[in-house]
């Protein structure tokens, strides 16, 4: 059976657009027959482009347009499937035109800030609609239906994975590593890179041949970067600490194999936060031992005290105390490496695609086809 699949990106190299792709390309191994649409480029969808997102109310009725476009295709789908929440509106509009069942999945902040008071009133009413809802955690299916004020009817959590193509599978060895903590994302408040570079500078009075990089993308003249570089500037950790802007995919590879921990902790910014942290399950993929923070949704991708540390953001000693232990105990860190690695071999997109797929079983349609 086929089923529509809606979403934002389909650029493997964005958040949204990596988990579009991978999920898509396993559930075709699974016998499903995927067709995708997106405003992001002809080029990656198969259909005509949906209008853009911004949950506006223009794009109420662009979202009923697009549906009634799509509709007037008679693409024989059984189901339709946001892939994300921008699309929620289009998907929920065109389920309702075709009588189809409508499967809506969540990842993090756009479940939450975008449904909030009278402005997100026809928003949480194409939530609501959804006849299964899929969260990438337990705290962005919670935060969404706080925010909701009720819970979905039928809903289940679906962690992502992480590519197997990913996992080194002989990590540098501890010796050839030298004291470096990485921080790999967008150097914005609710990456938390202010309070990794505060707690890093306490941490260098107990480990003074430590050093921090930072590796995403930089705006210089946003006053949080601005106010970042005068702390750095400040307690003079221009030879501690290195913002590398976006790098290659070379470079990042270098840069997960000569670290020695990664580190992000991560802040909820009023309705912003971090909805899994695959970040932390690439990481660990490397072999490095991960910090993480409890504002969010990373204890879907760190196993706090076996592959990692999951540390409160706002308790500069917390994020300290982890980095001194993951730099300075080799037999941790030895332990921590290998669990991370198994831990990423059984966190991949395989599962992810078989846990959605028997989701859909929920719908009771008969939507599934044979597996192959």
């Amino acid at each position: 059976m086929k089923v529509l699949y809606l979403a934002k990106d389909l650029n493997p190299r964005q958040g949204w657009g990596r988990y579009s792709v991978e999920l898509i390309e396993g559930l075709r191994e699974l016998g499903v027959e995927a067709l995708t649409c997106t405003p992001a480029g002809p080029s990656q969808g198969e259909l005509p482009l949906l209008g853009p997102t911004r949950w506006k109310l223009q794009d109420i009725f662009q979202a009923r347009a697009d549906a009634q476009k799509l509709a007037s295709l008679r693409l024989g789908v059984g189901a339709i499937h946001a892939l994300d929440e921008t699309t929620a509106q289009t998907g929920s509009k065109l389920a309702a035109i075709l009588g189809l069942p409508f499967v809506l999945t969540l990842h993090g902040t756009y479940a939450v800030a975008p449904i909030r008071g009278l402005k997100g009133l026809l928003l949480r009413r194409a939530f609501r609609s959804a006849d299964l809802v899929l969260a990438n955690s337990e705290y962005t299916l919670k935060q969404s239906e706080e925010a909701m004020g009720a819970r979905y009817t039928n809903a289940q959590v679906v962690p992502l994975g992480v590519g197997q193509e990913l996992i080194d599978p002989v990590p540098r060895p501890l010796a050839a590593r030298s004291r470096t903590i990485l921080s790999v994302g967008s150097v914005k408040p609710r990456k938390g890179m202010l309070v990794n570079v505060l707690a890093f500078a306490d941490l260098l009075r107990w480990v003074p041949d430590a050093k921090l990089v930072i590796a995403g993308s930089i705006s210089e003249t946003d006053s949080y970067v601005i106010r970042l570089r005068n702390e750095i500037s400040k307690r003079g950790l221009e030879g501690k600490v290195r913002l590398l802007g976006e790098v290659t995919e070379d470079v990042l590879e270098e840069l997960y194999r000569s670290s020695r921990v990664f580190c992000m902790p991560a802040l909820r910014e009023y309705d912003h936060f971090e909805g899994f942290g695959l970040v932390h399950l690439e990481a660990s993929a490397k072999g490095l031992p991960t910090i993480g923070s409890r504002e969010g949704g990373n204890l879907g991708a760190i196993q706090d005290g076996c592959t990692g540390f999951v540390v409160d953001p706002r308790n500069r000693a917390d994020i300290a105390q982890a980095m001194h232990c993951t730099l300075t105990d080799d037999d941790l860190w030895a332990r921590m490496s290998s669990a991370g690695v198994a831990w990423a071999k059984r966190m991949n997109w395989r599962d992810t695609a078989e846990r959605t797929f028997e989701a859909y079983g929920k719908l009771g349609v008969g939507i599934l086809p044979h597996r192959r």
